[in-house]
């Protein structure tokens, strides 16, 4: 067995990148928790039932923002919690 690392290509990741993109825009990602499926759909990305299918330059965006999407989506998650347990 060899004992070598094989390292991806440009070419390579670009492959992957686009069949990563082909599928997250026509098959989708299933979000099996509605609050976060209303925030996709609230925020402009196509919505069916629980899949969220998201475009190139969506997706792009999200990975940008990402610290503070992290921050908005655990703000959310604190308060659907502190209105189930109705804290004082």
């Amino acid at each position: 067995m060899p004992n070598h690392i094989e390292v991806l290509t440009q070419s390579d990741l670009e492959q992957i990148h686009k069949g990563t993109m082909q599928v997250m825009n026509e098959i989708g990602v299933a979000f099996p928790h509605q609050p976060a499926v209303d925030i996709f759909n609230h925020n402009g990305f196509r919505v069916d039932g629980e899949v969220v299918y998201f475009d190139e330059s969506q997706l792009m965006s999200l990975l940008d923002n990402v610290p503070a999407l992290s921050c908005m989506l655990a703000t959310l998650n604190a308060v659907s919690r502190s209105e189930q347990a109705h804290l004082f």
